[in-house]
């Protein structure tokens, strides 16, 4: 936990009520601290690296979701790191949008992440990331890594689909002369999307995050 002589008492408080919340998104907390910004990143880094995400559901999920209100790019690595834990699918949902939501800044974490990251879950998180971060960058990486990281065919034609630039047609249509029947539904359904003969995926950053996480907790 982080030392509360060194925080202000406002951001100790948010915290403890970080640390509280099970029946109901912190919604108070995480709006505090998101005006508080960079001045709040420090101490919600030190929160996170204090806990065990076996032991504490939640609070690894609000602090996420917190600094993906931030958008600081000093948070980066931090959750980069919650992408490569064993079973963790609603935190690593809510460290993608927190690395979607800093946006550009990003990037060079995240290319780097999804290019090295030893474990095929963990890269499938970073180009869901990536993807939902428009730009020249994220088209050329995605594009890339069709030919390079076969296992994830379909993550990354998902990636692109949500990316939503149709120059990456040509070349998953291109994938899917190569994939069999399994790979090849994600690649249908990507060049469906780009070519506007289907609905796009709903972008998860235009839902208010407590709609989203809300719904998560009564589950």
């Amino acid at each position: 936990m982080t030392d509360a002589r060194v925080v202000s008492p406002l951001i100790a408080g948010y915290l403890v009520a970080l640390t509280r919340a099970r029946e109901s998104p912190p919604t108070e907390a995480i709006a505090g601290l998101a005006d508080a910004g960079e001045e709040a990143v420090g101490p919600l880094m030190d929160l996170l690296g204090g806990l065990d995400p076996d032991e504490d559901d939640w609070t690894p999920v609000w602090i996420a979701v917190t600094l993906g209100e931030i958008r600081s790019p000093r948070a980066v690595p931090t959750l980069l790191g919650l992408l490569e834990l064993p079973d963790g699918d609603v935190l690593a949902e809510a460290a993608v949008e927190a690395l979607a939501r800093t946006g550009p800044a990003a990037l060079p974490g995240l290319l780097g992440f999804a290019r090295r990251a030893p474990g095929w879950e963990a890269r499938s998180w970073g180009y869901a990331a990536i993807g939902l971060i428009p730009g020249e960058a994220s088209l050329r990486f995605l594009v890339d890594a069709l030919t390079r990281d076969v296992l994830l065919w379909g993550a990354i034609a998902i990636a692109l689909a949500d990316l939503g630039d149709d120059r990456a047609l040509e070349p998953l249509r291109a994938l899917l002369a190569r994939c069999d029947e399994r790979e090849a539904e994600p690649v249908r359904e990507a060049i469906a999307i780009l070519e506007g003969r289907q609905p796009a995926y709903p972008n998860v950053l235009r839902r208010p995050w407590p709609e989203r996480f809300a719904g998560l907790l009564a589950a």
